[in-house]
């Protein structure tokens, strides 16, 4: 539903979870039955035709969508039971039961269900996942290869997810440390922030509490208590398969039948009452979080009222989409047009939801300008409330329209996508239609959707219920400060006129298009042109533009969209040190800006409607400028590409929204666990490479407009220029496109790479970091140097790492998750350094708690040494590669492997060949990879420990 998509900004803190144990109503039959996985009769809309939907003797129901897409299936089964199922006793049950099926089952006993995995190519995390919400659990598998045999077994391992599940005492205890761990890892300051906040707005309901559950509770669980919550909400009548990509419906149900009809049918209990939050009035909430931002927030929640999936919801929902992109258009043109007291704002109207209907209004920026942001978000909605313009209507209305046709254009999508589209739609008791009937409903709603019923949209949902006003800041403010500052705000105003419909006024295009050159080759001469054979049916095609520019083509069987990519001047290697910040700072002023001199909000009436999309961004070697459009899109695609290489604008006020954007979140990157993992073991393990620390409050000091109109224009003038064409189009077209709008450009050479000292990995170097965030949460990182040989890289030798990172990884896996319970995911990974081919590293990292450093360290040290003593045996090493190999013919037979490999190839002017490196893959051998993990882990390794301050420290 597009309506998902539309609303998707749904505010940070709508958290779901469990049971009201309270006295509550007569349970509303609709509100409480939608999220048990409810099979809603069509009614009066038309479900999709190509799903197709059934259901088993025993209430087990699936959904079956046959995709376009060769190989590929995605499989989701969907359990009516999460944390909404639970007791106060049992927080954190379904939860622990998702981690349990994973660990032992009838068919795949003692967690062999991870080798069936790795065998067939598949990852956690990517091929195989689940999760566990406040309306149900989601078990998913992606398959590559939709054989017969890979297809059944799948289904096996999903109906021993629904029905098998042993729970064996060893597998509870070992997995309630893994929990635990999980828990203590959320303990973080801005957590326990949002759990004061969740508390505050939902207190006496079940969505106060999150699905991962209460320490305690998973602490006394028994393997008895958790196998009783099992098979009471377990059973067919509460699941649902669904199912999309390469498969034959009539082929896939007896399949199903035999799989899941074993299934025993069960009585589902009572559907219990989840509450409502009763509150009356205008209240106010204070929380404390890092750094120098604040976020305000407006909040208007409403008693739940859900209402049967229909025609007339259907379309009133389409009103209510309508009013939200009104008013973030109004708050996007005030941020645009400078001197608006955020950063970014944005509005929500959710009043549909049947858990948590509300409206709400929010604004981030300096910690000192709350009560400005406060009073504008106020002096906004009260001009919204009466005076949207027919003309912001028909503007939210092609919106709107442009994404619901855009879907249907699309078809069907990747399997991934449809299917996560069908937990939704399935899980909320929705009807599954089609993008054309949506787009139906609303051109039947369209003619009533008018400026003045988006204000009157507007200010029913913001009129109808209780109030609150939330703000998170670096300090707390007293509610009463909070109180007063908003009947100030509603009485006074924002101290200058609110944007309402202002509009911009450049429309696309606004260049003079240059003519196009009179050149041997467009006149009908021979072009020289060069074929590289990347694969069998996979050919890139490059040509020469009359002034050297080149033109490269990959052509894509059943592409519906055309992507092309422009590469120009030099990357970051061209820049000394002292000067990486300056594409960084660059970067943050490309979101604020639309195509060159364009806002936002007029690229996305000029070309978004049409389905053009357009980035730049910047690389080592090059500078990129990307764009994706329908087919038919191709000359405004490549004309709105030109726009962007050709007249590149800077706002006054970009470059302080770009300082007060890093200095909001400086101290939450630096300080925290969260943000220093994300930056600080590349940091480390690159040598202190400033490449890869954030940018500080010491750089936006030189945060200027001329910085940023002076990187644009030093991107542009040296050259070469490369285009690279993929998906659907037409050769001739293309090529007239190319040279008319790049054939004239000025071509230079390359500019030499910055002097830079050679990367050096840190061995032997062991390093503890404190962070300033109060939490018991810690990492453990952990490198070792791997150099690679000229004749090495891409070959046996890079595979032999690969292996060897492998091998730990599944030894770290097995033995920190069953000796301490420590941690849900630790990984390895080999890593190669961009800056220097013939470097690399392996890189371990484990996310504990600070008490279990030395214990994690420990382990660590020890897996290694063995590693390096006995290496691996056949066993193992057949287990390792062979994953490795699914994963590598995989992605060889994807269209989207190819067009990144062609990008990869022009980017960094380095031809790859990954036909020859399946082979070296092919021919592994158990001895080159145990030379490896000898040579790899009897070198000194580089140690990082991340760790927060104990509470109480300062």
């Amino acid at each position: 539903m597009i309506l998902t998509a539309i609303a998707a900004e749904a505010g940070a803190y709508t958290a779901s979870s469990p049971w009201f144990q309270g006295k509550g109503p007569a349970v509303p039959a609709l509100a409480e039955s939608a999220w048990i996985g409810g099979w809603r009769e069509a009614g009066d809309l038309t479900p999709d035709s190509r799903i197709i939907q059934g259901k088993l003797p025993n209430g087990f129901r699936y959904a079956l969508l046959s995709a376009p897409r060769k190989g590929k299936v995605s499989l989701s089964l969907i359990v009516g039971a999460g944390s909404y199922a639970e007791r106060p006793s049992e927080r954190g049950y379904a939860h622990f039961t998702e981690h349990l099926a994973f660990t032992g089952s009838t068919h795949y006993p003692s967690g062999t269900a991870a080798r069936f995995f790795e065998e067939n190519g598949m990852k956690f995390g990517r091929d195989a996942n689940a999760f566990t919400s406040g309306n149900r659990t989601v078990f998913r598998i992606t398959l590559q290869k939709a054989d017969q045999k890979t297809l059944s077994e799948s289904l096996q391992v999903l109906s021993d997810f629904a029905g098998g599940v042993l729970f064996a005492p060893e597998s509870v205890a070992s997995e309630r440390g893994v929990v635990l761990s999980e828990l203590a890892l959320a303990d973080t300051e801005e957590g326990r922030t949002l759990a004061d906040l969740r508390k505050f707005l939902y207190g006496g309901t079940q969505f106060e509490f999150l699905p991962a559950g209460d320490p305690a509770v998973i602490s006394a669980a028994s393997p008895e208590n958790l196998k009783r919550f099992y098979r009471t909400w377990y059973v067919p009548q509460r699941m649902i398969l669904a199912a999309a990509g390469d498969i034959r419906p009539d082929d896939l149900v007896p399949l199903i039948e035999r799989t899941f009809g074993t299934l025993q049918a069960g009585t589902p209990p009572p559907v219990p009452y989840l509450g409502d939050p009763d509150r009356e009035g205008v209240r106010a909430w204070s929380g404390v979080i890092r750094g120098n931002g604040a976020r305000i927030r407006i909040r208007v929640m409403r008693k739940r009222s859900p209402a049967e999936d229909s025609a007339a919801l259907r379309k009133s929902g389409y009103l209510i989409a309508a009013a939200q992109s009104v008013l973030t258009e109004r708050l996007s043109r005030r941020a645009e047009a400078g001197g608006a007291p955020w950063v970014s704002a944005a509005a929500y109207i959710g009043i549909q939801d049947p858990y948590l209907p509300e409206a709400s209004l929010r604004a981030d920026g300096g910690s000192s300008s709350w009560e400005a942001s406060l009073s504008a978000l106020l002096a906004e909605l009260k001009s919204a409330e009466t005076g949207v313009t027919d003309e912001e209507a028909a503007r939210a209305k092609r919106r709107i329209r442009t994404a619901l046709e855009s879907a249907v254009k699309a078809g069907i999508p990747d399997p991934d996508i449809a299917v996560e589209g069908m937990e939704t739609e399935l899980a909320s008791g929705r009807v599954m239609t089609s993008p054309e009937t949506d787009l139906v409903l609303f051109d039947a709603a369209a003619s009533s959707i008018t400026g003045k019923a988006i204000s009157d949209a507007i200010r029913e949902a913001f009129e109808t219920g209780a109030v609150t006003i939330e703000l998170m800041a670096p300090e707390k403010v007293p509610e009463s400060d909070l109180l007063r500052a908003y009947e100030s705000a509603k009485r006074g105003g924002s101290g200058r006129e609110p944007v309402g419909s202002q509009t911009g006024t450049i429309r696309f295009p606004y260049l003079r298009l240059p003519p196009l050159p009179d050149t041997p080759a467009l006149r009908g001469a021979e072009r020289k042109a060069e074929t590289r054979v990347m694969a069998q049916g996979v050919e890139l095609k490059t040509l020469p533009l009359a002034n050297g520019a080149k033109l490269s083509l990959l052509p894509e069987k059943n592409a519906e969209g055309v992507t092309v990519s422009l590469f120009f001047g030099p990357g970051t290697d061209a820049l000394p040190t002292d000067r990486l910040w300056v594409p960084r700072f660059a970067s943050l002023i490309l979101p604020q800006r639309g195509v060159g001199r364009m806002s936002p909000m007029e690229t996305a009436a000029s070309l978004g409607s049409l389905g053009v999309q357009v980035s730049e961004s910047y690389a080592a070697k090059t500078a990129v400028i990307q764009g994706t459009a329908p087919a038919q899109r191709l000359r405004t695609l490549f004309e709105a590409i030109w726009t962007q290489y050709r007249d590149p604008m800077v706002g006054e006020g970009d470059a302080a929204r770009a300082a007060e954007g890093v200095l909001n979140t400086e101290d939450r990157i630096v300080n925290t666990m969260d943000g220093a993992v994300t930056w600080r073991p590349s940091y480390f393990f690159h040598g202190g490479n400033p490449a890869f620390a954030p940018l500080t409050q010491a750089d936006t000091a030189r945060f200027t407009k001329e910085a940023a109109l002076s990187w644009f224009r030093d991107t542009r003038n040296p050259g070469p220029i490369r285009i690279l064409v993929t998906g659907s189009f037409d050769e001739a077209e293309v090529l007239k496109l190319a040279e008319q709008l790049f054939g004239n450009e000025i071509i230079r050479g390359p500019r030499p790479a910055a002097a830079r000292s050679r990367y050096r990995f840190p061995a032997g170097v062991e390093k503890t970091e404190t962070l300033k965030e109060t939490t018991p949460r810690a990492g453990v990182f952990t490198a070792w140097g791997y150099t690679l040989s000229p004749s090495e890289r891409g070959n046996s030798g890079y595979w032999a790492g690969r292996a060897a990172a492998a091998a730990l990884d599944t030894r770290i896996r097995r033995i920190l998750r069953s000796e301490l319970g420590l941690t849900y995911s630790p990984w390895c990974r080999l890593v190669r350094v961009e800056s220097d081919p013939e470097e690399s590293y392996i890189e371990s990292g484990v996310l504990t708690e600070a008490a279990d450093i030395a214990s994690v360290r420990t382990r660590i040290r020890a897996i290694a040494a063995d590693l390096a003593r006995h290496g691996i045996t056949e066993s193992e090493f057949s287990e390792i590669k062979s994953p490795l190999v699914s994963e590598m013919r995989n992605a060889i037979a994807s269209s989207r492997f190819w067009r990144e490999e062609a990008a990869y190839s022009i980017e960094n002017s380095r031809v790859t060949d990954p036909v020859s490196e399946l082979r070296a893959l092919e021919g592994l051998t158990l001895s080159d990879v145990n030379a490896a993990i000898r040579r790899v882990f009897e070198s000194r390794p580089a140690v990082l420990m991340i760790q927060g301050q104990k509470k109480g420290e300062k």
